[in-house]
């Protein structure tokens, strides 16, 4: 369930740098999670680093809950009182951290939890050693954007029965059908990607550049 066309979120989004597309420029891109090619990508920490952006973000995704009826499966399922808070906002480090916070701040619910999963060195998500689940809780996962839906799925067997609606920025999958829980999300834009051997703009000459990384400080 978008909120935005593609178009007009393709827009804000070049507005603050962080929509890269090929048709734009004299090159397409590298992928650095899979080494796959593709025309157009999002690197949402660069729109997410305005608070004013994310909470506009936020704003939107939580009308559209709030409209969907999602809050009112929370009401039904959950008990009127949890001294541990039956409701949970979930989001994996890094990407979806500032939506997470700025989603739970403008959602129209009392004591909410904010759990945030992090990578190990094996780069797995962790749950926090703290965090005790119960039949009793309900979650909402939080992200900034979903491309292949792996993290969601891996979330998902983590938390069994427990997560009950996705709230996303850009959603990139192609397939909805992997999706087994209500979505919401700011754009739909389903993502291209090919191997080097079939991509087309390899095919056609045009220069390949790796995606931005992130700047690694010594310590």
């Amino acid at each position: 369930m978008p909120i935005l066309e593609i178009q007009e979120c393709r827009d804000l989004l070049s507005q603050v740098g962080a929509y890269f597309d090929a048709g734009q420029t004299d090159e397409h891109y590298r992928l650095g999670s899979s080494g796959l090619h593709t025309g157009n990508f999002y690197d949402l920490s660069r729109a997410f680093q305005y608070r004013g952006f994310t909470e506009q973000w936020a704003r939107l995704l939580t009308r559209e809950v709030c409209n969907s009826g999602i809050l009112k499966l929370f009401r039904g399922v959950l008990p009127s009182t949890d001294d541990e808070g039956p409701l949970f906002i979930l989001a994996p480090a890094f990407g979806g951290i500032p939506l997470q916070y700025a989603f739970a701040a403008v959602l129209p619910v009392n004591d909410i939890r904010i759990i945030t999963l992090k990578k190990n060195k094996s780069n797995i998500l962790e749950v926090p050693a703290w965090f005790e689940q119960k039949q009793s809780m309900a979650g909402i996962f939080v992200d900034d954007l979903l491309a292949t839906g792996g993290t969601l799925k891996a979330v998902m067997g983590a938390f069994p029965g427990l997560i009950v609606a996705l709230a996303v920025g850009i959603d990139r999958t192609s397939n909805e059908s992997c999706i087994s829980i209500p979505m919401i999300s700011v754009a739909k834009d389903p993502g291209l990607a090919y191997k080097e051997e079939s991509c087309p703009w390899c095919i056609k000459g045009i220069s390949v550049v790796d995606r931005p990384k992130s700047k690694i400080i010594p310590t």
